[in-house]
């Protein structure tokens, strides 16, 4: 037997097993394709031949994987529900609060306790103290999960019972931070165009500027193996725009800033940093 499971294991479901064992938690995993099971079964993780053993190894399973349809399409079968008897769910994935909400009533007869979480970091960020993991659901499931949760970070916060708070924080967090971001590259395409040199403007800009990375990319050219690409902010968004048409909300914002997106992609800029935005901004030289 485990103390947890991990079910899917690209970079992120990978860094969580890895966060997991490093703590010195038992940890079963599996994924889809077993290559990516192999190292961490010789670092000493059980690999499950299955989801329906990953499940019936541990009492608690996390999931993380693309989309909640994903998950949807993994565990909604009758061996896996049959195995969640009893257990914690804690979905990992990413989707939308009114997409945790359905989730969470699909559990309630299904599994012992569910929890829905959102990671704030980059992969190779998992484990070290910035680490943001925020987690909504009921409270039994989170006092069960926290000492594992524990592990993936130093800021782990958790919303309450709703189950659709943590997706709803984490859309809040992203677009106030993207909006910081196209900010950053504007300023920067500013100050090319004015003759000011960046340093000098971050110098002044001090702890109010919230896009210094963004402008430290800039000045050193560094476009290339993001944390995160521009295409994958692009699919963040998309799911913003599905919440806030859903919600009746307005979509001005997450449009203007798709489109921005959009047009970086169709540009060749989709692989690189958000910060290439500021190859597309700049003024055109003759």
């Amino acid at each position: 037997m485990a103390d947890i499971a991990v079910i899917g294991l690209g970079p992120m479901g990978g860094a969580l097993a890895k966060a997991l064992m490093a703590k010195g938690h038992k940890t079963a995993v599996w994924n889809r394709t077993a290559d990516r099971m192999r190292p961490l079964v010789q670092a000493g993780a059980i690999g499950a031949k299955s989801v329906t053993e990953a499940i019936s190894l541990a009492p608690i399973a996390i999931v993380c994987v693309p989309t909640y349809a994903i998950t949807r399409e993994l565990i909604d079968v009758p061996e896996a529900k049959a195995a969640l008897k009893g257990r914690t769910l804690v979905q990992l994935s990413t989707g939308t609060p009114d997409d945790a909400r359905s989730l969470a009533a699909w559990a309630e007869g299904v599994c012992g306790g569910y929890l829905d979480g959102a990671i704030m970091a980059f992969p190779q960020e998992i484990g070290g103290p910035p680490t943001v993991i925020l987690v909504a659901g009921s409270d039994a499931a989170w006092q069960r999960c926290r000492p594992y949760l524990e592990a993936f970070g130093g800021k782990l916060k958790y919303l309450g019972e709703n189950p659709g708070a943590a997706s709803a924080f984490d859309f809040a967090l992203l677009v106030t931070g993207l909006g910081h971001m196209l900010g950053a590259a504007h300023a920067a395409a500013i100050c090319e165009a004015e003759g000011i040199d960046l340093q000098d403007f971050t110098s002044v800009a001090g702890p109010r500027n919230r896009g210094q990375h963004i402008l430290e990319a800039i000045m050193g050219g560094t476009y290339a193996n993001p944390g995160a690409a521009i295409a994958t902010w692009q699919k963040g968004l998309q799911s913003i725009q599905r919440h806030a048409r859903d919600m009746e909300l307005s979509t001005q914002v997450p449009d203007f800033i798709s489109g921005l997106l959009a047009q970086a992609i169709a540009a060749g800029h989709g692989d690189k940093h958000i910060a290439a935005l500021f190859q597309m901004l700049r003024r055109e030289r003759s």
